[in-house]
């Protein structure tokens, strides 16, 4: 059994990784992603969404480097490291312009609001001034 192993009882545990095979995953799994097949490679590793979330964020924070997983033989080019880095750098910025992107339209949703607002406040006010 390659990624969940069975005890005795039937019960099963998740599979624990070295460092160099999270970022091999890692990579592979951003690869996949380019191809529209994130899920598919998941379900062929045996692997869950919840674990690509917490490798992505060792990653980000430093933990999961190509320097510490280079002394664990790993064959990835310069070239392929430097792809890796790059699709990361792409991934936080998509993220940060899908934010602002929410944050406006929220902002312009709030502009066309308030402006409704004041001007049925204008127009209340005009016809309390008319009527006697």
């Amino acid at each position: 059994m390659n990624i969940l192993q069975s005890s005795g009882g039937g019960s099963r545990r998740r599979k624990a990784y070295t460092s160099a095979e999270k970022w091999d995953l890692l990579a592979g799994y951003e690869n996949a992603i380019l191809a529209h097949k994130g899920g598919a490679y998941l379900n062929e590793k045996g692997m869950y969404p919840s674990q690509i979330t917490e490798w992505r964020k060792l990653r980000d924070s430093g933990l999961l480097s190509p320097a510490a997983v280079a002394s664990q033989a790993d064959d990835r080019t310069t070239e392929q490291n430097e792809i890796s880095r790059l699709r990361r750098e792409l991934e936080k910025s998509e993220s940060q312009r899908k934010k602002t992107a929410d944050a406006l339209e929220i902002i312009g949703k709030l502009s066309s609001f308030f402006e409704e607002s004041l001007s049925e406040q204008d127009e209340v006010a005009r016809h309390d001034r008319r009527s006697p």
